[in-house]
């Protein structure tokens, strides 16, 4: 569901943000997600790090589309900045499937 949501968001180029406390993971999620919309070849729309101060929050307001990463998680509650907003400390995990062998009576 998630890839499906950030697909979206960059073929109908809208603003996202991605918060992560780690620099090095907030940087390669950042620089993946143009990924989505290759065909389109913009990597101008990458803001890897950007601080909440207020110069930067106006610059992004009027940037129109971007990815923007922020290691403060301030910025989640700023959501006249953003369309769609990835925590990228959240991890989910699926459990593997218990396969039972099916009962055939003989």
């Amino acid at each position: 569901m998630e890839s499906i949501l950030i697909f979206q968001a960059m073929i109908l180029k809208k603003r996202v943000i991605v918060y992560c406390s780690k620099l090095d993971q907030l940087l390669e999620t950042v620089r993946a997600l143009p990924l989505f919309a290759w065909h389109r070849k913009n990597w101008s729309i990458l803001r890897p790090l950007v601080t909440p101060a207020e110069a930067e929050l106006e610059e992004l307001a009027s940037a129109g589309i971007y990815v923007a990463g922020f290691t403060d998680r301030v910025i989640e509650s700023r959501e006249d900045l953003y369309d769609l907003f990835i925590d990228g400390e959240y991890r989910f995990s699926f459990s593997p499937l218990k396969r039972k062998k099916p009962h055939i009576p003989v």
